[in-house]
This record gives structure tokens, sequence and C-alpha cells, in this order.
């Protein structure tokens, strides 16, 4: 009887471990994730277990962070959309304002050891006059402005005009910035950050596009065309893309937020839980559909996982896109716009 007992107590425990396990996918290389979001900025490098909040003075909502080997950059806005601000930090402390604009920025990019940060906004008080903008640094400190201009909207995009830029990625020596004029999505190219080609639509399609990845050989973009479909573009250029619609099994209302490569594959997400699949960037499948809204999805490279962030605090990880692994956050409720990961050494 002892001895049952024993064995007993001992598979429950067994049984216990696995169950409540906070991270049962815990990474082997030690990174620092960063999460952004409404007026929080936040770091942990012991998988969730501990997080170190940093404020930069601002009580923005911060959409946007990247990390570098000497620093830490995040961009946000004001509660009613203006003064876009990109801040750079050191050490986690001390943070400046290193670029600010009237108009809300909604993009910050890294790649070719340059920044790109990326916005616009349509102004209603000048008949909704569509107002572009853009800006390239070496360092985080110093920036030029590489995009600007403005069109009435019942024109169309032409030139090196992006409308409001709404998205933007580094690959294969490039950097794609993807917007929104009008009822077009747009695209700009450009292999330094300064000077950029493109401006038509390139898309074929009306829609709202909102992210931009690089993965082998190929830019996928993603948005929503209405309540009905969203849709994917695929581009091995960053000017031309081809589009594709989704109408099922995407659920009635749900729009995709974010999309990257890891793993030989695309993964992209969205609201409700929206994650969608794909092996080659053109055919998707939809893996969830219920669940927070996801707003941004990154990989990291040195542990092999996705890791994705939503609204209510939510940030999770995954290998394949299909099971997902919550990663502690404690006292973190907001919801969460941003997500960025770089390797720590020990």
């Amino acid at each position: 009887m002892n001895k049952l007992l024993k064995l007993g107590f001992c598979a429950t425990l067994a049984f216990s471990l696995l169950t409540f396990s906070p991270n049962p996918s815990a990474a082997e290389a030690k990174t620092s994730i960063q999460v952004v979001g409404n007026n929080i900025i936040a770091q942990t490098i012991d998988e969730g277990v501990t997080w170190k909040r940093s404020s930069t003075g601002d009580d923005k909502i911060y959409i946007g962070t990247v990390q570098t080997d000497s620093e830490s950059a995040v961009i946000g806005n004001w509660a009613n959309g203006s003064g876009g601000t990109v801040y750079v930090t050191k050490d986690f402390v001390h943070w400046t304002k290193n670029l600010e604009d009237s108009f809300p920025l909604y993009t910050l990019s890294h790649g070719g050891g340059k920044y790109f940060a990326g916005g616009g906004s349509q102004w209603p008080n000048l008949n909704n006059l569509i107002i572009s903008r853009g800006y390239v640094s070496d360092n985080g400190v110093n920036w030029k402005n590489s995009i600007a201009g403005s069109k009435a909207n019942n024109s169309s995009p032409s030139g090196v005009f992006n409308g409001i830029v709404k998205a933007s990625t580094y690959g294969n020596g490039l950097f794609v910035s993807v917007g929104q004029f009008n009822l077009w999505p747009v695209s700009l190219v450009s292999n330094d950050g300064e000077k950029w080609s493109g401006g038509s639509s390139g898309f074929s399609s009306d829609g709202s596009v909102t992210d931009v990845t690089y993965g082998n050989g190929k830019f996928v973009s993603v948005g929503q065309v209405d309540t009905y479909k969203v849709f994917t573009a695929l581009s091995t250029n960053g000017k031309d893309w081809s589009v594709s619609h989704h109408y099922t099994p995407v659920p009635f209302g749900r729009s995709l937020k974010s999309v990257t490569f890891g793993n030989n594959m695309y993964l992209a997400v969205g609201t409700n839980g929206l994650v969608m699949k794909s092996l080659d960037g053109s055919s998707w499948t939809t893996t969830q559909n219920s669940g927070a809204n996801l707003n941004k999805i990154v990989f990291d490279s040195d542990n092999g996982r996705f890791i994705v962030v939503g609204n209510g605090g939510y940030i999770a990880t995954s290998t394949d896109g299909t099971v997902w692994n919550t990663l502690p956050h404690l006292n973190i409720t907001q919801d969460l716009y941003g997500v960025s990961v770089k390797k720590v050494n020990n």
C-alpha cells in the first residue's frame, strides 16, 4: 500500500509539473524580449519570470520597438494620434527624444546599419490632404527627412510618394515601406533609406495594408479588404506585387495586423486570435481563429521561435504557429502593439 501511494504521489507530482510549466518551450539562448504598448515599455531577459519597466517621461501609445547591439529604440504617438516620436536608450533607463513630428509615426525598422521611421496622416482641415512622412538615421540620434509630400485625396499615387507610411522592413539589401493612399496600398523601395523609388500602387487591389516582412527571397505584405476578406501580397522586388484575397476560412470581421518569416514559413496574425500560415507566401491556411487580438509578431532566430503580442498584455511563443505557449507577464495588462528580441551575451 505504501509503495502504491508513493507511486501515485510521484505520478501526480510529475503531472503537475508538466501541466503548470509557465513556458514548456523555454529558450535555449538567453534573449532580451522587449514589448511596448499603451503607455508601457517593458523588458525581460528570463523568459517572463521578471519584467523591468522603463519610461520615456511621455505617456504615449508605443507601437514599435527595435533592439540593436548598442541601443534600444521605441516609437510612439499621443493618444489622439499626433506627435510621432522616436526615443533611444543605451541602458533602458535614460531615454533621449531624437525625432519628433507633428503627424503620427507608425513604423520603425532597422537594417543595413540604419533606422527608418515612417508615418503620415490624412488632414480633414485641408480637404483631406494626405501627408507622407519618412526619416532615416545612422545611429537613432540624428535623423534626415527621406520621404515627404502631400497630395489631394482625389488624386492617384504617383512619383516618389508613399501616402501614409504604415509599415516597413529590411531585406536583401533593401528597405521596403508600404502605406496607404485612399483605397490603394502603395509601396516604395530604397537601398539606403534615403533615396526611394516606386510610388504607384503595384498591388492592383484596394484595401488597407498593415505590415510587411522579408524572408526566403520574398517580400510579403498583409492587409484588410473589407469585413469579408483579408489580403496577402507577394513581391520579389518590393515594387510589383501579386495579391491574393482570402474569403475563407478567415471568419467574418477578422483582420490581419502583422506578418513575419521564420522556420521556413510565413506567419500572419490579427484580430480575435487569427493566425495564418504559408510555406511559399502565396497559399495560406488558417491555424487559429479565436482568442486575443494579436497585434505584432516577430521571429526569434536564436531560439527558432515566433513571439506574438496582443491586447490585454498577451505574450506567447510558438515554433510552428499552431501550438502557442503563453509567457508569464505579471502585472502587464495593457494592450501591446510592438515586440523585439535580441540575444543577450552571458
